[in-house]
């Protein structure tokens, strides 16, 4: 009877030893599954972000060549007594390939060089190049509540902030006060004429910030609303501004917190009126 019960333990450990290696072999195998899975997952996910940084780049490069090619355009003067604001812009062949055009902006010594405009929102063209291209770049953009010709108290215009440092992605160097002092003019060209504006006033703030304000119940209420610019500003200037001045407020993002934009704001001197 011992050896009986001795044969029927064995059998039930054999069948044991058995069972565990099923379930071992079958835990192995879902393992391999499971791994292969992440595996393909993260192939997947690896060759999309492939492809999405491809066409970025594609993007960015398409955008650069078409900015490039207006800029044949709008020449800056290579005589050495010109400046900057002799510059002359070709409008007319520039509004044959958009209507919407209304000037061109240039910050000397940085990458700001583009060709302004202004839609009927202020959605389009955060997403379409001047030419009116599918293009992540965008354009160069007024407000779409400005009046075209600069005549507002305020100006807003608008431009991404592009990683490979194009479009208003400088703007953002304004934080640093080397760069803000040395930086101060910008220069702006219209078909009505050429301004020079004088930075005044550099800061973050959300994108519906008191900034984006266009019109003002008086003389008062613009000037108390420069000064309240001003005082915002990172780099502290003592720039005049008066009641009769107009000035310009550049937006562009910025990642200190969700929203954020970098602001640049300046004041506008006329330099020169069109035929002069």
């Amino acid at each position: 009877m011992s050896e009986e019960r001795k044969s029927r333990k064995e059998l039930r450990q054999a069948a044991q030893r058995t069972s565990g290696k099923r379930k071992s072999k079958k835990t192995s195998g879902r393992r391999r599954l499971l791994q292969w899975g992440i595996l393909a997952v993260a192939l997947a996910v690896f060759i999309f972000s492939g492809i999405q940084l491809l066409n970025i780049s594609g993007e960015y490069e398409e955008a650069d060549k078409e900015y490039q090619e207006l800029e044949q355009l709008a020449p800056l003067p290579q005589e050495e007594e010109a400046g900057p604001e002799d510059r002359q812009v070709d409008f007319a062949a520039l509004a044959q390939k958009n209507s919407e055009i209304v000037g061109w902006i240039y910050i000397p010594d940085s990458k700001v060089d583009y060709p302004m405009v202004k839609g009927t929102d202020n959605s389009y063209y955060v997403s379409h190049t001047f030419e009116k291209k599918a293009n992540g770049a965008g354009a160069i953009f007024l407000d779409w509540k400005n009046k075209g010709d600069f005549s507002d108290r305020n100006t807003v215009i608008y431009g991404h902030h592009m990683k490979n440092g194009s479009m208003f992605a400088a703007l953002v160097e304004y934080k640093d006060p080397d760069y803000f002092n040395a930086h101060r003019t910008i220069y702006l060209y219209t078909p009505q004429g050429v301004y020079t504006a004088t930075v005044f006033s550099a800061y973050v703030d959300v994108a519906t910030g008191p900034q984006t304000t266009i019109s003002f119940q008086d003389d008062a209420a613009f000037l108390s609303f420069v000064e309240t610019m001003r005082n915002q500003s990172i780099t502290k200037t003592d720039t005049p501004i008066g009641a009769e001045d107009r000035i310009i407020t550049l937006s562009t993002c910025t990642y200190e917190y969700d929203d954020a934009r970098f602001i640049v704001q300046a004041v506008l001197h006329p330099v020169k009126t069109t035929g002069e």
